[in-house]
């Protein structure tokens, strides 16, 4: 059994290293194009969290509300890495996670979402992996829908 500080430990000590901040229970990186943002989100009446990530695209914010909600992308970790959904998934369960699934998450973050967040960060990057399919199972707001389609 771990706690939530364990597996924001995992988070955060895959992140930091390649840009993003920790901003209160987020982990933030602010690219040229867009800022992605890493967050933890608990299952109402559940010892399982999700971990989620959100993407606002700066062409399409006003900039008196710099993170408007909903962003313009907010999918689930384990719908962008689906081969990787269930060691996520036991990380993200706390009452069934140990160290070595929480070894196993920071491996996927620092080998697979890392590299994926550096892409996200740019309008070609973030098209690239939205047309794939990659970046469909979650909401997608309709304005980035069509920015990113034409």
């Amino acid at each position: 059994m771990t706690h939530k500080r364990d597996l924001c430990k995992a988070i955060d000590t895959s992140l930091r290293p390649v840009g993003f901040t920790k901003k209160g229970s987020s982990w933030v990186l602010d690219g040229r194009d867009t800022i992605v943002e890493v967050y933890t989100d608990k299952k109402t009446y559940e010892n399982v969290y999700r971990i989620c990530v959100a993407i606002w695209i700066r062409e399409l914010r006003n900039p008196d509300d710099p993170y408007p909600k909903p962003p313009h992308f907010d999918l689930s970790l384990g719908g962008i890495l689906t081969e990787d959904r269930d060691a996520i998934r036991e990380a993200c369960s706390l009452d069934q996670s140990d160290q070595a699934a929480l070894s196993r998450l920071s491996e996927i973050l620092e080998g697979r979402l890392a590299p994926l967040a550096q892409e996200l960060v740019t309008i070609d990057g973030l098209r690239k992996h939205f047309l794939s399919g990659q970046l469909t199972g979650g909401l997608v707001r309709g304005e980035a829908r069509a920015l990113l389609s034409g």
